[in-house]
């Protein structure tokens, strides 16, 4: 699972200060589910945020939930333009775990991502917020 701070109005700006990596490859917010980026889209339209309304999203500067939140701390390019791997550093509450993702292309707006140590992949879908995004 991943998670990504806000670089959208209204979306929550859930990373840990020291986060330090982006993510150029990817165009936008993420989510897991058409449920999770409609919660996106009603945070961005000024939606109240609490547990029930943040859901798990990823962005350029990491990844962000409404309990914690992951900044990148090494981004490598495995297959051009195809394959990621990301390092990061993931809280929540007074927990650190360090989280090394895979993440693949697998069409515009589409990736297969997958934690080390987990044998299937997530798909995560682009989530178009606003105006031209």
């Amino acid at each position: 699972m991943l998670l990504v701070a806000a670089s959208c109005a209204g979306v929550p700006a859930t990373l840990p200060a020291h986060a330090q990596m982006t993510a150029t490859f990817l165009d936008g917010p993420y989510t897991m589910s058409e449920a999770a980026c409609a919660k996106l889209k009603a945070l961005e339209a000024g939606g109240p945020k609490n547990a029930g309304t943040v859901p798990w999203h990823v962005l350029r500067t990491g990844i962000g939930h409404w309990e914690g939140s992951c900044g990148y701390r090494q981004i490598t390019e495995r297959k051009k333009g195809v394959e990621w791997r990301i390092t990061a550093a993931c809280h929540e509450g007074p927990q650190t775990t360090r989280e090394v993702y895979t993440w693949v292309r697998r069409g515009d707006g589409f990736f297969d991502v997958t934690r080390k140590g987990d044998k299937k992949a997530v798909r995560y879908t682009r989530c178009d917020l606003g105006k031209g995004k």
